[in-house]
């Protein structure tokens, strides 16, 4: 009777030690997703990447991640963070006209840039902090105004190397337990320095390529030395890709439309907002219907694929250059080899997506799907309630055990 008391005691003890080792695997996955500006879908064919090849045989990549028009930084990379389009979370260029304030957030404006004000949605970490668990961001989009910071957060700064950036997401992973962040949000701002000055095609790029692969090895080497590696999920992936563009191919919309119907412009090369005195928005919209290489949108009439138009701060008309074409609304000159903005069904504006942990398949390849989506595979991997998004679970499905 006592053996038998014994062993129920002991059966019942390695069972409760089993099914807790179980369910605080479950409950405590980490996600720590890198963003690296620009890298386009196909570049690690370009030049050898042997991490990221090594993270795919390991876990999964995407065929590739298609951005949210327009394929700027801003826009995406706060849609990657929302699940929302930017149509929805309103950030919908990197520069762009708030008619209600009589404001204009510029991305290289750190007072309009750090106002809560000009973003909707709520990123996934302060969802993440709502449920209980802390979160980190070093240079995330939305991660350094006032109202949405996560725990630990940086203010921008271009000019940190890569190698520090690396040590504070690992001591971040090695805190203790009670203020440990789950969830990491980082950026790097290459390759798209780059592939904008000499152009995605350029051996700059290539040797850039093998370069960043190499951090993230570094990453890597170091994430996998501690006692959190068999619970982190580790994500590489970007904003949008690059197009290549030359002098050659350039419209100015000031030489096409009067003055006298333009109330302001905002947006960038390759997709501008206008702005027009409201007699004369039809006038404007068939004039530049008459230059090639343009598409030319009433604010109602854009496309349903491209999720634009129905926020207030796209103003009156769209313009949308085609590939490789670029339009400017002033006298600047073109000094760039390269651009991004374009629309998302092109796949020079594509991304990379890879992926591995826990909650991942191994040597797997998966469609390309949206970055709105992200959020919801984030929530899905925390066990963490989503907020309602633009993001499809279908999407993600092909990716997780």
């Amino acid at each position: 009777m006592i053996k038998k008391a014994v062993f129920l005691f002991v059966f019942t003890l390695i069972a409760f030690s089993f099914y807790s080792c179980k369910n605080d695997q479950t409950e405590t996955q980490y996600v720590v997703m890198l963003s690296m500006d620009g890298f386009r879908w196909d570049y690690p064919d370009k030049a050898p990447t042997p991490n990221l090849d090594r993270i795919a045989r390991q876990g999964i990549k995407a065929e590739s991640l298609k951005p949210s028009f327009p394929t700027k930084t801003f826009p995406n990379h706060y849609s990657m963070a929302t699940g929302l389009y930017p149509d929805h979370h309103g950030i919908v260029a990197n520069t762009f006209i708030d008619r209600k304030s009589n404001r204009t957030f510029k991305i290289v404006d750190p007072e309009t840039r750090g106002d809560h004000y000009f973003y909707g949605g709520e990123p996934i970490w302060i969802t993440a902090e709502k449920q209980g668990l802390r979160t980190a961001s070093y240079f995330w989009v939305g991660s350094d105004v006032d109202g949405l910071h996560p725990t630990y957060w940086k203010p921008y700064e271009n000019s940190i190397p890569y190698e520090q950036r690396i040590d504070s997401i690992i001591a971040w992973l090695q805190m203790p337990q009670p203020q440990r962040p789950h969830l990491i949000t980082w950026y790097f701002p290459e390759p798209d320095m780059t592939g904008h000055a000499y152009g995605p095609d350029s051996p700059q790029i290539d040797s850039l390529i093998t370069a960043l692969d190499r951090y993230v090895g570094i990453f890597l080497d170091k994430l996998e030395k501690l006692p959190v590696y068999p619970h982190t999920n580790v994500i590489i992936t970007s904003d949008h890709g690059m197009a290549s563009i030359s002098s050659e191919q350039v419209i100015r919309i000031h030489e096409l439309l009067p003055d006298s119907l333009i109330v302001a412009y905002s947006g960038s090369n390759p997709v501008i907002n206008i702005d027009v005195v409201d007699e004369y928005i039809d006038l404007a919209k068939s004039i530049l219907q008459e230059q090639p290489h343009l598409k030319v949108w009433k604010s109602s009439e854009v496309p349903e694929r491209l999720h634009y138009g129905n926020h207030e701060r796209t103003l009156d008309l769209i313009v949308a250059a085609d590939n490789h074409w670029s339009i400017f609304y002033n006298e600047a000159e073109l000094t760039s080899k390269g651009t991004h903005g374009f629309d998302n069904d092109e796949k020079d504006m594509h991304a990379i997506f890879y992926a591995m942990g826990p909650a991942f398949k191994t040597n797997t390849t998966v469609p390309t799907f949206e970055n709105v989506s992200l959020y919801t595979l984030i929530a899905t991997i925390m066990n963490l309630k989503p907020e309602p998004t633009d993001g499809s679970p279908e999407q993600i499905k092909p990716m997780l055990k």
